[in-house]
């Protein structure tokens, strides 16, 4: 019989572990091909390859299916065929013999029970199928539950990038917060320091109100010594003696509080120039904090709209899984069909058994079938030529798809090797044009740092590879740009320095002071120092004998000395250059010549970098090519199983 030796619950049961491996690396092909994005050109055409490859290895499975269901049919019916040949040939012998007692019983009573025979065959094939429906239905129900699974972890996951987005943003509005009290705490300093400076203008008008006061005392006195010359009589030079002491009295109370009010002046220069120091850093940090706080509110924008995407995945997410419940439904329904075959082939065979029993009943009136058995018996002859026919058609296709599958492995295997060899060579070329980037910056920044110059046009930089010109062009210009802020931060710091010596030199020598040039509060100060004062020393001190000489000259005969001029004044002012040499009572120094400071360094104009060369991102996901693998080891596993079966049986 035909169900004690093949058929397709046989054929399901001898592989269907064949058949789950197949079906598993479907899915995770399906499951590749849908969440595997490539970035880079080279990584797509190794997907497209793993697609095609895929493509290419489901047709073969196909067609191999195919082949091996028309070979198992044609076989099937084959079989059929013989048997009916026989059981005519047995009829029609039993006939010859009983020819005499049982005319025309004996062939169709033979051919009632090959009819009974063949609706039991098919009662037994109806209900393999029905078994197969069964397991069919099974597997829906097992898909569809895999296929909720997969939405709900994709729905939770989605939540989970939405939480992080919404903490993101709160960082961003707390770094906002910040940011704009360390905008307000610049303002109140700049307050500050408005008000600082409004004091010391306050200061320094009380100190020239004080200052003009003492000048016109010690021009009273001038006054006075001047109009009583040759006073004779005590009186008169009493009276210009007081008066004069009373003018140097004044003259020397008003230079005494001209030095503290200069020195708090000064030190409230220093406070006013710290407090718009800090100032202009704050509002720096307000800048730099405000420009974070717009970077993060950027930041917080795309998490928005991952957030946004990430709803929009967990609703496909539920749509999947009503779909994937809506498929375990019909897979259900699909299972009661199937139940129902299987009560339907068992009624078959019930009623295949009452026919068999009325056959027998009939068997003495079963003569007159003989011609239509001998009929029978040639059709069943000529379905069995085609039927041999569609075997050697199934067995040509069977080797043509397993050619085809071979070819295909093959191919798959090909590109999954150059795939993975374009990508090392891809890391490697990386590699090495960073550590060329790496280098070149470290020179230019060694470069840049000792104020050289560029060295781009030499030979031992424009001949490297372009990645090192453009490490060495930016390594430079950082690095001459942090040696130019030292020579200015440098320069700045001398001219502040000469700039205080000479308004010291200028004050001692507007007072007609000796030069404190060798004093070691000046002469242990920087050269810069010192070059200041001795230049504003000489300028004020300039002024001082000019002063003096004017005093000096008889009002009678201008060109007359002053008699009274006990002191033997000789000034000479020949400062046409900077220059003041002074020979008289206050004891004969004389006043370097002042420096003028060194020129500050011209700035290097930096080379200009050279433009990068562009580089291509290479991303992608190395698991397809292992997915691809499995898929084809399971469907290579199906289909030569499938062919190790037939030859067992054949």
């Amino acid at each position: 019989m035909l169900k004690d030796r093949s058929g397709a619950k046989k054929l399901y049961k001898a592989h269907k572990t064949w058949l789950a491996a197949g079906v598993v690396a479907a899915s995770l092909l399906s499951v590749s091909a849908l969440g595997g994005q490539q970035v880079s050109a080279a990584t797509g055409d190794a997907q497209t390859a793993v697609t095609e490859t895929a493509a290419t290895v489901k047709d073969a499975t196909l067609k191999n299916d195919q082949a091996q269901a028309a070979n198992d049919i044609a076989q099937s019916n084959k079989k059929v065929a013989d048997k009916k040949e026989a059981d005519t040939k047995a009829a029609s012998e039993q006939a010859n013999l009983a020819a005499d007692i049982a005319a025309g019983h004996n062939d169709s009573a033979a051919k009632t029970l090959a009819d009974a025979t063949t609706a039991s065959e098919k009662a037994n094939l109806a209900a393999d199928v029905a078994a197969g429906h069964n397991d069919s239905a099974a597997k829906a129900a097992k898909d569809a539950a895999l296929a909720k699974d997969q939405a709900d972890a994709t729905a939770f996951i989605s939540q989970s990038d939405a939480t992080a987005a919404a903490g993101k943003a709160t960082q961003a509005q707390k770094t906002a917060d910040d940011a704009a009290a360390a905008k307000t705490t610049a303002a109140q300093q700049a307050a500050t320091a408005d008000q600082a400076l409004a004091e010391r203008k306050a200061d320094t008008a009380a100190k020239l109100a004080a200052k003009n006061a003492a000048d016109a005392n010690v021009a009273t006195a001038k006054q006075v010594m001047n109009d009583h010359p040759n006073a004779t009589t005590a009186a008169a030079y009493a009276a210009s003696q007081e008066i004069a002491q009373a003018a140097n009295t004044a003259l020397n109370n008003a230079q005494a509080a001209q030095i503290p009010a200069q020195l708090v002046a000064d030190a409230k220069d220093a406070a006013l120039a710290v407090a718009t120091t800090k100032a202009s850093d704050a509002a720096g940090q307000a800048t730099i904090a405000q420009n974070l706080v717009d970077q993060k509110q950027a930041q917080a924008d795309i998490d928005q709209y991952k957030a946004n995407v990430a709803d929009k995945k967990a609703a496909d997410t539920a749509t999947a899984a009503a779909a994937a419940k809506t498929a375990l439904e019909n897979a259900n329904l699909q299972k009661d069909i199937a139940q129902g075959h299987v009560d339907s082939a068992t009624k078959a065979a019930n009623d295949a058994k009452t026919a068999l029993e009325n056959a027998n009943l009939q068997k003495d009136i079963a003569q007159g079938h003989y011609d239509s058995a001998k009929l029978a018996a040639e059709k069943a002859n000529l379905a069995a030529d085609e039927a041999q026919g569609h075997a050697d058609s199934a067995q040509r296709a069977l080797d043509n798809a397993k050619t085809a599958h071979g070819e295909a492995v093959l191919d798959a295997n090909k590109k999954g090797d150059d795939f993975k060899d374009h990508q090392k060579a891809e890391a490697d070329a990386a590699a090495a044009k960073a550590a060329q980037r790496k280098a070149g910056y470290e020179a230019g920044l060694k470069d840049g740092k000792l104020g050289a110059e560029s060295r781009a046009d030499d030979p031992a930089i424009s001949k490297q590879v372009a990645e090192y010109q453009e490490g060495y062009a930016k390594g430079f210009d950082e690095g001459h740009a942090a040696w130019q802020k030292a020579l200015d931060d440098k320069a700045a710091a001398k001219e502040a320095l000469r700039k205080t010596g000479y308004e010291a030199g200028l004050k001692d020598g507007k007072l007609g002071a000796n030069s404190r040039a060798n004093d070691p509060a000046v002469s242990k100060q920087v050269a810069e120092f010192r070059d200041g004062y001795d230049e504003g020393y000489a300028e004020g001190h300039a002024a001082w004998l000019a002063g003096l000489k004017k005093d000096d000259t008889n009002p009678t005969n201008p060109t007359t000395p002053d008699k009274d001029n006990g002191k033997g004044d000789t000034n000479t002012d020949s400062n046409k250059g900077g220059n003041t040499s002074d020979t008289g009572d206050k004891g004969g120094k004389t006043v370097a010549t002042a420096k003028t400071p060194a020129a500050k360094a011209a700035k290097q104009t930096p080379a200009a970098p050279k433009a990068k060369a562009a580089t291509l991102l290479t991303t992608g996901d190395d698991n397809n090519v292992a997915l691809a693998g499995v898929g084809v080891v399971a469907v290579i596993g199906a289909l030569f199983g499938f062919a190790g079966d037939r030859r067992k049986r054949a």
